[in-house]
């Protein structure tokens, strides 16, 4: 697989706005699909 720097820092930055705006809502769905987009990608 090739390795796109970019790409990984974008969908990084994208996830800690995410956390960011979730705040102390950290039970919030989007949260967990997140997870679940980013859980196969870390395998």
């Amino acid at each position: 697989m090739l390795r796109q720097p970019k790409f990984l820092f974008r969908k990084i930055l994208l996830i800690i706005i995410l956390i960011a705006w979730l705040g102390t809502t950290g039970t919030h769905p989007l949260f967990y699909l997140v997870e679940f987009i980013c859980m196969p990608n870390t395998n």
